[in-house]
C-alpha cells in the first residue's frame, strides 16, 4: 500500500516538474491550494461476522454478530489541496481530508443455543465507540470549460488514489459506563475516492469549488483485546468497512 502511494507521489512530482519548466509562458496560474468543508461522513458496515471474546455459547471462538451501526453523531468533513494546473483542462493536486465518524453506535448480539448467528436487536448488547479517518491522496482531474455553461464556470471528474489512518477508539461495551472496554487500535488502509464538481472562477486568483467527492477510507477496527482496570482478554476485533459513500463538499480556492 504504502509502495503504491510513494509510487504516484513519484510520478506526480516528475510530472510537475516536466510540466513547470515547460509551460509557464501559457496565460493562467498554475499552482492552487484550496481548503474546503463538507457534509457528515454516514456510510459504514460492520466487518467480521462473529466478534468479542469466547465463551458465551462455546468455549473455544466468538459468538457476537453485529448490527443497528447509527452514525448519527458524524461531523463535517474538512479537507486541503495543494495542486498543479498541467492545462486548462487537466490538473493534479494532493489533497487532505478529516473523516470524523463521531460517537458510533451498534448492538452485539452474543446469541444462544438455536440463535446463532443471527443478529436480534432486542437481544443485543449495546457498543460505542469513536472513529475517525486522517487520508491523504493522489488525484488527477479533467475540467471542461467548452459546454453550455458560461464561460466561468468549469464542470470536471476527477479520480484519486491514497491511503488511511484509520482509529477506533473509546470504546465501551454495555450501557451507560459499561462494564469492558474493546481496546483502542489505529489501522492504515487504502483508500480512493472519485470527484463530479463544478469549478467557479470569481477571477484569475480565486475560484470557488462545489463537488461530490465519493470516498472509502477502508477498514477500522478494535484491538484483539478488551479490559477494564487492568484486565485483559482475548477477543475477534470488531470491525468496520467505509462503505463508497458520498459527501457533499463546498471549497474556495486561490490560484498563484
Amino acid at each position: 500500500m504504502c509502495t503504491i502511494f510513494s509510487i504516484i507521489f513519484k510520478i506526480i512530482l516528475i510530472t510537475l516538474f516536466i510540466c513547470s519548466t515547460s509551460a509557464f509562458a501559457d496565460d493562467f496560474n498554475k499552482f492552487y491550494i484550496e481548503a474546503s468543508v463538507g457534509s457528515p461522513i454516514k456510510e459504514i458496515s460492520v466487518g467480521n461476522s462473529t466478534v468479542g471474546a469466547p465463551g458465551y455459547l462455546v468455549a473455544c471462538c466468538s459468538t457476537g454478530t453485529m448490527g443497528d451501526v447509527n452514525t448519527a453523531s458524524s461531523k463535517e468533513t474538512i479537507g486541503l489541496k495543494l495542486g498543479y494546473r498541467i492545462s486548462e483542462t487537466w490538473r493534479l493536486d494532493f489533497s487532505y481530508y478529516k473523516l470524523n465518524y463521531g460517537t458510533t453506535t451498534w448492538g452485539t448480539d452474543f446469541g444462544d443455543v438455536g440463535n446463532w448467528p443471527v443478529y436480534r436487536s432486542a437481544n443485543a448488547t449495546p457498543f460505542r465507540a469513536h472513529l475517525s479517518s486522517n487520508a491523504i491522496f493522489a488525484s488527477a482531474y479533467y475540467s471542461n470549460n467548452n459546454t453550455f455553461l458560461p464561460k466561468k464556470f468549469s464542470p470536471y471528474l476527477g479520480v484519486g488514489l491514497g491511503s488511511s489512518r484509520n482509529e477506533f477508539k473509546d470504546a465501551i461495551e454495555g450501557a451507560g459506563n459499561g462494564y469492558n472496554t474493546p481496546w483502542s487500535k489505529t489501522k492504515t488502509s487504502f483508500a480512493y475516492k472519485f470527484d463530479l464538481g463544478l469549478e467557479y472562477e470569481i477571477n484569475k486568483n480565486i475560484g470557488i469549488n462545489v463537488s461530490a467527492i465519493f470516498i472509502d477510507v477502508g477498514k477500522f477496527s478494535s484491538d484483539n483485546y478488551r479490559g477494564r482496570n487492568g484486565s485483559k482478554e482475548a477477543i475477534s476485533p470488531y470491525t468496520f468497512y467505509s462503505d463508497l459513500a458520498p459527501i457533499y463538499n463546498l471549497g474556495i480556492s486561490y490560484k498563484f
